[in-house]
């Protein structure tokens, strides 16, 4: 879990205690050259006793690292990659993949 996760977990736990009925859209937007993505969040939030709807909007600037990057890293620390997955499904990692798992085993 991310900090970003944690905290929007955070966030989410208070506006549990207040409203129950939540939705939200999470949005990309890549910043290539500097390897990082600003994640833009709007969140639906719906008051269960008045039905009052809140839109609140929350940017997450976060820092990404490619395959490619990542293996060079293993490599200097010692480390090779044996696997990657979509962190819970098993499935290969592509583009539109929010999280992936390594697996590295120790070479010296």
């Amino acid at each position: 879990m991310t900090l970003s996760d944690s905290v929007f977990n955070a966030y989410s736990r208070y506006y549990d205690l207040l409203y129950r009925d939540k939705d939200y859209v999470a949005e990309p937007a890549l910043h290539p050259n500097e390897n990082c993505v600003d994640v833009n969040y709007t969140i639906f939030a719906r008051d269960l006793a008045n039905g009052a709807v809140e839109t609140m909007i929350e940017t997450h600037p976060m820092r990404h690292f490619s395959l490619p990057e990542l293996d060079l890293l293993a490599q200097m620390s010692g480390f090779a990659v044996v696997g990657t997955e979509e962190f819970l499904t098993d499935k290969r990692p592509s583009e539109e993949t929010w999280g992936v798992c390594f697996i590295l085993k120790k070479v010296a």
